[in-house]
């Protein structure tokens, strides 16, 4: 079976001919190049559905492998929790087994209301608002950084 880019070096060789556009057609007919071309097209597509299968298949494994770490992370947390709670209910500030030593130390860390806090202390980030700029570009406003650009999108039916 021939492959898609000779089918289109094929296509360009016969286009490029200088010969009228019937015989043209005529040479494409002879070698059943519409047929084939077509077949060609519809095996990539089958490709495009079986690899968007997997990619599906891949997104559920991970979101379920997500879930899982989130699980085992929740129960991690637990268990220190007790543990932390069981250490100060004896007032213990360390335990030392044979395989661990467990103790408290201390640290400090930050606490934010965030709409107390001034804004000279925070973040901004910023994206663009296509929504917007498209609609303003549509209405013939010029802006500068941004231009309506006209794609073709593949569609599969």
């Amino acid at each position: 079976m021939t492959a898609l880019y000779e089918l289109n070096g094929i296509f360009l060789e016969i286009d490029g001919m200088d010969i009228d556009d019937e015989t043209k057609l005529d040479t494409l007919d002879a070698i059943d190049w519409e047929h084939d071309f077509s077949e060609k097209i519809e095996n990539c597509i089958k490709i495009i559905r079986n690899k968007k299968a997997r990619v599906e298949a891949y997104k559920a494994e991970r979101n379920r492998l997500k879930k899982l770490k989130s699980s085992e992370e929740k129960a991690i947390e637990e268990i220190k929790k007790r543990i932390s709670e069981a250490m100060i209910l004896t007032k213990h500030d360390k335990v030392e087994t044979t395989l661990f030593k467990v103790g408290f130390r201390k640290s400090t860390a930050v606490v934010v209301d965030e709409e107390k806090l001034s804004k000279e202390y925070q973040i901004a980030t910023y994206e663009p608002d296509k929504k917007t700029l498209k609609e303003l570009l549509k209405a013939g406003k010029e802006i500068e950084g941004a231009v309506l650009e006209e794609r073709k999108n593949l569609t599969i039916r």
